[in-house]
């Protein structure tokens, strides 16, 4: 049974946005713990991805990124290998395959990408990395210092 609508949006996204529509947040949300999760064993493509998209996600903010993330970047990363693997085999074949009996079919690896397209569309905005995601992010200014570390390291 499928929900409908759409997904609901995290709570630490909607604070990093402003809280757009200004209904009270989920103060009962379960909080997994903070951070990068570790890294799973996977190929050097999916690691390099990892590595740059945990980095990027780190940098946008407080509690984007959790352990419990996981399986979903994991699936980020293989998605993004997947594209990366079929653009490098169509450089070497073409895009339509002319069949025994004539007709031209559309090249398996095409169809292949584009599924692999769609679910990292998909999995992005999960995250926030679509461009039509960022425009709703309200990102602390660089430089800005956390009053409250400040005051901990002034007292401390």
């Amino acid at each position: 049974m499928s929900e409908r609508g759409p997904s609901p949006t995290p709570t630490a996204l909607k604070v990093i946005r402003g809280n757009p529509g200004k209904r009270p947040l989920n103060d009962a949300e379960p909080q997994p713990i903070e951070g990068p999760p570790p890294m799973p064993a996977m190929s050097a493509e999916m690691q390099a991805e990892w590595d740059y998209i945990t980095g990027q996600l780190q940098r946008m903010g407080r509690g984007m990124l959790r352990q419990s993330d996981q399986a979903l970047l994991f699936a980020y990363c293989e998605a993004m290998a997947e594209v990366v693997y079929c653009v490098k085999q169509l450089e070497k074949c073409p895009r339509l395959i002319e069949t025994d009996k004539g007709n031209w079919v559309q090249n398996p690896l095409v169809g292949i990408k584009n599924k692999a397209v769609q679910r990292l569309i998909a999995l992005a905005g999960h995250f926030g990395l679509s461009p039509a995601a960022r425009t709703r992010i309200k990102a602390e200014e660089s430089g800005k210092k956390d009053e409250f570390e400040a005051f901990l390291k002034k007292n401390a």
